[in-house]
């Protein structure tokens, strides 16, 4: 069996990132001073599947997803805010959203249909 070069990437780099690494990430994606600059109307959509990325190489690193939020939320300057703890539950449940959609969609589920009228085969995705 083939090891799809997705979770190769995936396990390599949850192995090699440290938490330093991983929190960095994180604050340079939650910085709101590159937020304020998104001008369009889903615009932190990318911002928001990186941190989402980087709270599942932190649980897979041992560490817990809602810890390390807040603790970004304090190098951000949101700590024991309203708008740092709604930040930090809000990231935490897009992480375990984003989770559950990948374990439901993967693998993409194809299904080959061979019509009696057809002699090819045509491919439908489920």
């Amino acid at each position: 069996m083939k090891f799809p070069r997705f979770l190769l990437v995936l396990l390599l780099s949850a192995t090699l990132a440290g938490a330093d690494t991983i929190r960095e990430a994180i604050v340079n994606h939650c910085d709101p001073a590159k937020i304020a600059t998104i001008t369009s109307e889903r615009g932190a959509n990318p911002r928001v599947r990186k941190i989402c990325y980087w709270l599942e190489m932190a649980r897979l690193d041992g560490r817990d997803p809602a810890v390390e939020m807040r603790e970004v939320m304090d190098a951000v300057g949101w700590g024991g805010t309203a708008k740092g703890e709604l930040t930090a539950e809000a990231m935490v449940r897009n992480r375990v959203i984003a989770d559950a959609w990948t374990r439901q969609a993967w693998p993409i589920s194809a299904v080959v249909v061979r019509p009696r009228f057809a002699p090819g085969l045509m491919l439908a995705t489920s």
